[in-house]
């Protein structure tokens, strides 16, 4: 009260009590809890719907590429003779192409409008000049070859032994299902990248060059629709030499796979299974970072999710472009 007799009420403050706030604070946090996973979800579901679109334009391609060229793209580079390089090499001597100086994966960019890649390439006049630019274009980021889900495929290897650096893929092409103990030079016999009646056969891991192999989808007899072309195949932390996309013999993966030079230390065959990215062993076989199951590219351009719970046979018969298998779809 003051002199003059007046009575004053002391002012409230407006606001949240402690026990209003933590109210409010558990409520958002609620509300949060209920929302990640339907944002993950529909995160998800783009990077899976992107992975789709990858593999229907490259298999689109392919089909491209032999009406250029008569066949399905090869996991190796190219003589002008028509003869196979293998076991990492590819030829120096200009002019280069695609076809010469690479696998499947450097072959197609021309077929999905990436062809730009290639004009440093078939520019150069040397042999060093050929390497040089080989060299800056392993470095080159190709989102078609990269599942937004695989976190790793976006990262870069350094080849400790060249120096060089290079950019990794998610995928790897299916050279059938028929790898086989092959003598080489030495009389070592292995089993390893040698599948032969895939849609990318490989036919031979020995250092001396094989023909190329004429695949044509009318060659398919099972069924473009019943064969299998690119499936997903995320990069395993550890072992990406076995991913990159300019990669001789790199990118490709029989199903299911009984190679003992690449993967002794891993069960053979290996089959189609779900898998980590910091297990090795995961790159002998294809899988993906998506929920029960991956994305194929099937010979026809269209894309299946097959899940890991099909039956253990289904992807090794689809393997195959001429065995006569009957495959019931997933």
């Amino acid at each position: 009260m003051t002199n003059d007799g007046v009575r004053f009420r002391p002012r409230r403050t407006s606001g949240f009590t402690l026990i209003e706030l933590l109210v409010v604070i558990a409520i958002i946090a609620i509300l949060i809890g209920l929302l990640l996973p339907a944002v993950q979800k529909v995160r998800e579901a783009a990077a899976r719907a992107k992975c789709t679109n990858n593999l229907k334009q490259m298999v689109l391609a392919c089909h491209n590429y032999e009406s250029g060229f008569g066949a399905w793209p090869v996991v190796c580079p190219v003589q002008p003779s028509g003869m196979m390089l293998t076991n990492g090499a590819y030829l120096s001597t200009p002019p280069a192409t695609g076809e010469t100086v690479g696998g499947w994966a450097i072959q197609l960019l021309e077929y999905h409008e990436q062809g730009n890649y290639l004009v440093g390439l078939k520019a150069a006049a040397t042999s060093a000049q050929v390497v040089a630019a080989r060299t800056a274009m392993s470095f080159t980021h190709i989102p078609l070859y990269q599942c937004p889900s695989d976190a790793n495929a976006g990262g870069v290897w350094t080849n400790t032994a060249t120096g060089e650096t290079h950019r990794l893929m998610s995928y790897a092409a299916v050279t059938g299902n028929d790898e086989w103990a092959e003598a080489n030079p030495a009389g070592t016999v292995r089993t390893a990248r040698n599948a032969r009646n895939g849609m990318f056969p490989k036919l031979s891991w020995q250092p001396a060059g094989v023909r190329r192999p004429r695949v044509t989808m009318v060659g398919a007899t099972d069924g473009l629709s019943n064969t299998v072309a690119v499936g997903e195949k995320p990069v395993a932390r550890g072992f990406e030499s076995r991913a990159i996309w300019t990669g001789i013999e790199s990118a490709i993966l029989a199903v299911p796979s009984r190679n003992e030079i690449d993967f002794p230390s891993c069960a053979r065959p290996s089959y189609y299974r779900d898998d980590k990215p910091d297990n090795v062993c995961s790159q002998s076989h294809h899988w993906s970072q998506h929920p029960g199951g991956a994305n194929w590219g099937i010979g026809d351009g269209s894309v299946r999710f097959i899940r890991y719970s099909v039956p253990q046979t289904l992807l090794p018969d689809m393997a195959s472009r001429n065995g006569g298998e009957v495959v019931t779809p997933d």
